[in-house]
């Protein structure tokens, strides 16, 4: 049994032959970054905390009557389908909760007909001035990425405490963000 920083405990993997020591190894590398990432994960959430923390009763913009209201910004990925991207806004747009944001990432969409440029514009102009609270923008990538590659990018230009990913073929429930 391991002792890890901070208390935690994980069993010792079973000693490696020398046939199977790389796997073994491989799989100590696995361990130790997932412990790693999880400890990062870990570490974020306690200073998220205390931002969302300082926005104590009183005072700063996340809160509505009383309760905390933390920003989420939801990021979502779109490729080729403007119908469904449409749907998956309007359901945004319909959310009980109002401190949020969308960011809308086009994967290099290709379709060659109107309908996916008028669908991103369209889409556009439902995001802008829909609500006073809410704010969304379309990302567009000239080439295309994986999805964690897209998914990366929306997150980078998000401003919200909280995330949450969506694909454009999800239509989120109205207290979905909530």
């Amino acid at each position: 049994m391991l002792t890890l920083r901070g208390g935690a405990r994980r069993a010792k993997l079973p000693h490696a032959s020398a046939t199977n020591n790389a796997a073994a190894v491989e799989a100590q590398d696995i361990v130790a970054r997932w412990i790693a990432i999880h400890a990062g994960l870990a570490a974020h959430s306690e200073r998220l905390r205390g931002k969302v923390s300082k926005q104590a009763v009183g005072g700063g913009s996340g809160l509505g009557h009383g309760r905390l209201r933390p920003r989420v910004t939801v990021c979502l990925v779109h490729r080729n389908r403007p119908a469904f991207l449409r749907m998956a806004v309007d359901s945004l747009l319909s959310q009980d909760y109002d401190n949020m944001d969308i960011v809308v990432v086009d994967n290099a969409s290709d379709d060659p007909s109107d309908s996916v440029g008028g669908g991103l514009t369209q889409v556009e102009a439902r995001m802008s001035g829909t609500r006073g609270w809410h704010s969304g923008i379309v990302v567009r990538s000239p080439t295309r990425l994986t999805l964690t590659g897209a998914r990366n990018l929306a997150a980078s230009k998000a401003k919200g405490d909280f995330l949450l990913f969506m694909d454009d073929d999800n239509a989120a429930l109205p207290a979905e963000v909530s």
